[in-house]
């Protein structure tokens, strides 16, 4: 009896043995096909990614509080002569596949930069003395079209990216810019300034730039940033002809009365940078509600269905592969790239962007290595200074830690003096506004105030008296000279200050989507324009403009959030204040510029 339960046990662990190394077997072969998998994944699908689930409804990414690393040393404090520039350090060969590419703020002009999420740097690939803007890639991703205004008056441009070559393709004397390819190649779409001074779409061919071009809008608001379907019978753009700026598309195939859909919904809030996917069948874009941006996909083959949210984000444009979209997120601070699984898929952490994003694409083939001239010189410069401190020694004992005023050459302001550690920051943000807008704006700039005079707001809220501050003269926005765009981040209102170029001046753009009329709320009865401070106005006006906003803060200076009570007075607003805090609070400006006693933050 024992030899048989002997040998009914030693089949039953032959078995075992048997069923085990089955299931090792296909474990192996489990990971051997992800091993592969992972083995031929595209760069930018690296194992450094974090790929993690995104709830339904979006949350806030959580991002920095302060300025990136990553930005321009130039921005907070002026950069050393001969500091290294991350730009020029060559990248890896294979990181140049798959590229991005970025127009950036640097300093007074805005440059395209290269960029691989892998990728150790940021190439810079232009270094001109002026914009380069609205980048659009064809459809082979071997070729840029962007916009540039090297004589100061825009024009639309094509890059050959193997060889660097640029051809101008537009040659008409008023603005044209953010150019979008036909699928052929045999077309573009545009924007164009019409002879009544609006902002319309217009068509023509890209290789007889001489033909008179089509006209594709005449709508009185401004229609802008369009985008050419890979089908080639549809042309996404942005316009405020319903009011807020919305996503419209227009069809090819049907006579103008019926030509022209909003696909955005009014409710969510402003929309703009619509991007169609690879294949057509998806269009995203970026809407604002509440403070907060999200990125929208909208089905065209379902036309009748809502679009969806995806995500949080500002500029959108989807990877070549058409699974996936690459995200700008914008802050009060800084921008962030970051990526999304169409799935809503987090598929990266947010990469802080070393300066505000003009526009860019995705789905770069390649960029040749090593670089052409014209890219390898851009890439190596190191850029200057945007301005040197330089301190006046004072004509009487100042105590340690303390600095004084210093006049300000040239100045109209009441109290023409500013902080002796600001003052050519000033100088230098001075003559860059003058040179974009062709007439001596900070001239008439309010700068130090005396805590001996009256505040318009309260002592601890304006920074004018710290001498780190200036505000641009109201009166500006009722003699046409500026007007605000409203930004809200979360629960904080921020606006955007654009000034008019100077009249015959070769410079400035025509201005895009709704401005914000503070002035509204006194001339309606409508309580709901009263009690948001006023309204938003689809129709800005006519002229030429620059974003003084972002200028400013390539220069260090910085724009304020407004006051939780600026809907009922104006001054609160702040929208005219901009301050160069070098990591300073209020609290330690005041007593870099006052003696102790002098002021009192609880009770000014």
């Amino acid at each position: 009896m024992a030899k048989p339960a002997s040998g009914s046990g030693t089949k039953r662990r032959r078995k075992l043995l048997l069923i085990l190394g089955l299931l090792t077997l296909v474990g192996l072969g489990v990971f051997g096909l992800g091993y592969a998998r992972r083995a031929i994944m595209t760069p930018w699908q690296s194992q450094t990614w974090l790929f993690a689930e995104v709830p339904e409804v979006p949350t806030v990414l959580a991002l920095p509080t302060t300025r990136p690393a990553a930005a321009p040393e130039s921005i907070a404090t002026p950069p050393q002569a001969g500091a290294p520039n991350p730009a020029a350090t060559p990248p890896a060969a294979a990181a140049l596949e798959g590229l991005y590419i970025f127009a950036l703020r640097e300093g007074p002009h805005i440059q395209l930069f290269a960029y691989h999420p892998t990728g150790p740097t940021w190439v810079r690939l232009t270094n001109d003395p002026y914009d380069h803007t609205d980048p659009t890639l064809s459809i082979d991703g071997r070729s840029l079209f962007f916009s540039a205004n090297p004589q100061g008056n825009w024009d639309i441009y094509l890059l050959d990216l193997a060889t660097a070559q640029v051809t101008r393709v537009t040659h008409e004397a008023v603005y044209q810019g953010a150019a979008s390819p036909s699928p052929d190649r045999i077309w573009m779409v545009y924007e164009m300034e019409t002879p009544d001074g609006h902002l319309d779409l217009f068509v023509r061919q890209i290789q007889r730039p001489d033909d008179t071009p089509a006209q594709l809008t005449h709508d009185p608001a401004p229609d802008y940033a369009a985008t050419w379907s890979p089908q080639g019978r549809l042309i996404a753009f942005t316009s405020t002809r319903s009011g807020l700026p919305q996503i419209w598309v227009a069809d090819l195939d049907q006579p103008e009365t019926t030509r022209f859909h909003q696909v955005s919904l009014n409710e969510e809030g402003p929309a703009t940078q619509a991007a169609w996917s690879p294949d057509g069948r998806y269009l995203a874009w970026s809407q604002t509600r509440d403070g907060l941006s999200r990125v929208w996909i909208w089905d065209v083959r379902a036309p009748t269905l809502p679009p969806r949210v995806l995500g949080e984000g500002t500029w959108v444009r989807w990877h070549p592969r058409g699974d996936a979209l690459a995200v700008v997120v914008r802050r009060p601070e800084a921008d962030y790239f970051v990526m999304y699984h169409l799935d809503g898929r987090l598929l990266m952490p947010a990469v802080p962007i070393p300066g505000r994003v003009s526009g860019f694409v995705a789905g770069v083939t390649a960029l040749p290595w090593p670089l052409p001239p014209a890219y390898h010189r851009a890439a190596q410069k190191t850029p200057t200074p945007l301005w040197t401190p330089a301190t006046v020694r004072p004509t009487e004992p100042v105590p340690s830690g303390r600095a004084i005023t210093v006049p300000v050459p040239g100045s109209r302001a009441p109290y023409p003096y500013l902080s002796d550690l600001v003052d050519e920051a000033f100088a230098a943000l001075r003559q860059a506004v003058q040179q974009a807008a062709g007439w001596d704006a900070l001239a008439d700039a309010v700068l130090y105030w005396p805590i001996t005079q009256p505040q318009e707001i309260p002592l601890e809220t304006s920074w004018l008296s710290t001498g780190r501050a200036f505000a641009l003269p109201d009166r500006w926005r009722q003699e046409g000279k500026l007007v605000v765009y409203r930004e809200d981040y979360g629960a904080q209102t921020y606006w955007r200050v654009y000034l008019r170029v100077a009249e015959a001046y070769p410079g400035g753009r025509p201005l895009r989507g709704a401005i914000w009329d503070f002035d509204a709320r006194a001339r309606t009865s409508n309580p709901q324009v009263y009690a948001q401070g006023g309204a938003y106005d689809p129709h800005p006006p006519k002229g030429y403009w620059i974003d003084f906003t972002d200028l400013a803060e390539a220069y260090g200076w910085e724009r304020l959030p407004a006051l939780p009570y600026w809907p009922a007075y104006l001054p609160a607003s702040r929208y005219n204040q901009f301050v160069l805090r070098q990591g300073r609070t209020w609290e330690q400006a005041m007593q870099e510029l006052h003696a102790p006693g002098v002021w009192q933050p609880d009770n000014p």
